[in-house]
């Protein structure tokens, strides 16, 4: 059992392990299966060769660490969408909006995704937040695009985008 406080390169690597984001792929074309296999995870075979096998790519150096970061960044960046949307559909209280985007980078679920590991599904929220955008302020190419790039997150994506559909 490997304790809590253990650094995350040593839990990065393994072909058995969740958040084996940078040996994944690796491992997959090095026993020959099939790269498409279990869940959708478009995200990982964009970011792993970019990370991993081709560590030049990379600004720091290919550590696991990073997509911390990077998940991190992509999802404050939510704030945005939450504030400008607050702020259309609710103009006579400005004060919401910070409220708004405090209670957003605060809740339980954001940070519970956010506290351990990298997970794919995490770059969902901030890409939707920002369809939502789009769509209000009738931008449909980049509705589409952010739809796309979110649906690349996880295989559930796409059923919730299929509700807005019918919405």
């Amino acid at each position: 059992m490997i304790p809590l406080r253990q650094p995350l390169s040593i839990l990065a690597y393994g072909p058995g392990n969740s958040g084996t984001l940078f040996t994944v792929a690796g491992f997959n074309s090095l026993i020959k299966r099939p790269i498409i296999m279990g869940h959708l995870r478009a995200w990982q075979y964009i970011l792993s060769p970019l990370s991993y096998h081709y560590p030049y790519f990379t600004f720091f150096y290919a550590d696991p660490r990073i997509l911390l970061v990077f998940q991190t960044l992509v999802l404050v960046s939510g704030a945005l969408p939450v504030f400008l949307l607050t702020r259309k559909y609710l103009p006579e209280w400005p004060i919401l909006a910070a409220l708004m985007v405090v209670a957003y980078l605060l809740s339980p679920a954001l940070l519970g995704l956010n506290i351990f590991d990298f997970h794919p599904i995490s770059l969902a929220t901030p890409l939707l937040l920002y369809a939502m955008l789009a769509l209000d302020h009738k931008r449909y190419g980049w509705f589409i695009l952010a739809c796309i790039l979110g649906a690349m997150c996880k295989e559930d994506v796409p059923l919730l985008l299929l509700y807005w559909v019918f919405f």
